[in-house]
């Protein structure tokens, strides 16, 4: 999030991604293989239906119970929400 939105960085490219992975000391090439596996890319849709059904669109968005907050200058109210509901 922070490489997009932050950064405006091209999260889309493998590159990209092989760098943010690298410098958090993962094993980037293995990551990404594993990734790009088809039972990750059914995942990825079966998760990508499941936010439709909750109403989901957009990135970044964040569901807390049934309240929804849309955009990345509201993910400091999704927090506090989260925290008053936990609570």
């Amino acid at each position: 999030m922070l490489a997009n939105f932050a950064e405006d960085r091209e999260i889309g490219e493998a590159e990209v991604i092989s760098g943010i992975l690298s410098d958090l000391g993962l094993p980037a090439r293995e990551l990404l293989a594993a990734a790009v596996a088809d039972d990750n890319k059914l995942a990825l849709r079966r998760q990508t239906e499941r936010a439709a059904e909750l109403g989901l669109f957009g990135a970044p968005s964040f569901r807390i119970g049934d309240e929804m907050f849309w955009g990345n200058d509201r993910l400091e109210d999704a927090l506090a929400w989260a925290q008053r509901t936990t609570a």
